[in-house]
């Protein structure tokens, strides 16, 4: 059992309103009829709960059934998966916002890799992602709630994470510490060469 299944709703005690108001910023200025999708979604606290009631679609993953039993209790408007987030493209469809708070940088650097690329894929043109992640290269571990020193975090950095998201098609927005001092990526979905030329 990892630790959120241990966790479970008993997460909610320990998790900060951090993320909310980036989020919502953002759903603002893309407008209405959004389909969001939500990696690492845990229970829906504080995010889900938030913009959920905001857009024409949230769909929340996580890989801890306890947090995801929380998260439809919490958030039933949303729809939600158990999942390994790195496993998205077996989701399929298309996506106006990606986010992942805090969770990411769970998965190490080479199925970051990988996610990233495909959550680029599944993205509208002129769709967002949002993450958090390191601004250097690195590996450290994290506590949550009683949990001290358990939880390995990795990050490619900024510049590597923009060098990767360049060759999926996204165009760097802002990349900056944000909330709680979480640095905090945003990334849009620009056309590709032949959509531009079909335009």
């Amino acid at each position: 059992m990892n630790v959120y299944d241990e966790l479970g709703s008993e997460y909610d005690r320990y998790r900060s309103e951090a993320g909310v108001r980036v989020v919502l910023d953002v759903v603002h200025e893309m407008g209405g009829g959004l389909h969001v999708m939500d990696l690492g979604c845990g229970t829906g606290h504080p995010i889900a709960v938030r913009v959920a009631p905001l857009v024409a679609k949230y769909f929340g993953i996580d890989n801890s059934e306890p947090m995801l039993s929380a998260f439809r209790g919490n958030v039933p408007e949303a729809e939600c998966c158990l999942l390994d987030m790195s496993n998205i493209e077996t989701i399929g469809g298309t996506w106006d916002l990606i986010v992942s708070w805090g969770s990411l940088c769970h998965l190490s650097v080479d199925r970051q890799t990988s996610t990233l690329a495909c959550a680029a894929r599944l993205l509208k043109t002129d769709g967002r992602l949002i993450f958090t992640g390191g601004k250097e290269p690195g590996q450290c571990k994290g506590s949550v709630g009683p949990h001290a020193n358990v939880i390995d975090h990795y990050s490619m950095g900024k510049t590597e994470y923009k060098a990767l998201l360049a060759a999926n098609g996204m165009k760097e927005l802002w990349a900056e510490a944000r909330e709680a001092d979480n640095f905090t990526y945003l990334y849009k979905k620009m056309p590709n060469k032949s959509d531009a030329l079909d335009g």
